[in-house]
């Protein structure tokens, strides 16, 4: 079983799952740029499967609805920055 397989992500989800207004895109684009930066919720996302979205909320007081609907984009983002992927990260606009 992969990371992707685990969280219930695969890329055919992808286009679906992704934000089309800027100012959503940035708003994930932070979240992920969040997670990367503090190992301890890196290692919670990884071993819990899920995202810390009481902590993400009141950290970078970033609406909950936006972690609900692009959870999987913002995951997806995780994985592409953090699994050693040298091409993905040009394409996901991260």
């Amino acid at each position: 079983m992969t990371d992707w397989d685990a969280f219930g992500i695969s890329f055919f989800d992808l286009p679906k799952a992704s934000p089309k207004s800027a100012k959503t895109k940035r708003a994930c684009q932070e979240v992920v740029r969040y997670l990367l930066e503090r190992n301890e919720l890196l290692e919670g996302l990884r071993t819990k499967k899920r995202l810390p979205v009481s902590q993400l909320m009141a950290e970078l007081r970033i609406n909950d609805k936006i972690l609900d609907r692009y959870r999987k984009y913002i995951i997806a983002g995780v994985l592409i920055r953090s699994g050693g992927y040298t091409v993905l990260p040009e394409y996901f606009c991260l």
